[in-house]
């Protein structure tokens, strides 16, 4: 339990007492005395009210440790989703490099798309089904590339090289958004600037 929340409990319980008291005082005033049948209603009372709020406070813990345990299983199946990279290569030069993600998690991955750092985004999908495979093909001149190269061997060593490092996977699990870059997956609201496309332009299909 968090210190906040127990703060809070002890708080409210200690209200509720005082003005229980001050309830029972206001209503017989200075002639009241002691009596014992109030006293033990006064237990009973208190008794009931430290069982609610026990209750309440394991309740809101639980709620709190399953979002936890399920943001942290989101995390893991993240760490598995990744774009991978595939120039194809024609005349010595590469005609176009194609992106493709398989889902190998047991839910859908939503939101899905996909950009350079500080460039506008390459595709934009709304949905990819568990075992689905999701992907593109980009023109060198959308990547800013423009290589002369002998195999396709070189030709991936240059995109390993150039591209990859400043892919960004941006892509949400069980309600949970995440943005991977360069092997590395973070939590959306905490990653980086570079998360975001360029603003000024829409997803487009291919």
């Amino acid at each position: 339990m968090s210190r906040s929340l127990l703060v809070a409990a002890v708080a409210l319980f200690v209200g509720l007492v005082v003005g229980w008291s001050l309830g029972s005082w206001s209503a017989c005033g200075s002639g009241c005395g002691f009596d014992v049948s109030l006293f033990a209603a006064l237990g009973t009372w208190v008794g009931g009210v430290a069982i609610a709020l026990a209750s309440l406070v394991i309740s809101i813990s639980k709620v709190r440790g399953e979002r936890r345990r399920r943001r942290e299983d989101a995390i893991g199946r993240a760490m598995v989703c990744v774009l991978r990279v595939q120039p194809v290569v024609n005349s010595k030069s590469i005609s176009r490099v194609e992106f493709r993600f398989e889902n190998k998690t047991p839910f859908p991955v939503q939101r899905v798309s996909a950009h350079l750092e500080g460039g506008k985004s390459l595709r934009a999908d709304a949905v990819v089904e568990s075992g689905r495979t999701w992907g593109f093909k980009a023109q060198p001149e959308q990547l800013g590339i423009s290589y002369e190269v002998e195999s396709e061997d070189e030709a991936r060593k240059l995109v390993k090289k150039d591209i990859l490092p400043n892919l960004v996977f941006d892509f949400t699990i069980e309600g949970h958004r995440f943005v991977r870059r360069n092997r590395q997956t973070y939590v959306f609201d905490s990653a980086p600037a570079w998360r975001l496309p360029d603003a000024s332009h829409a997803g487009q299909r291919y």
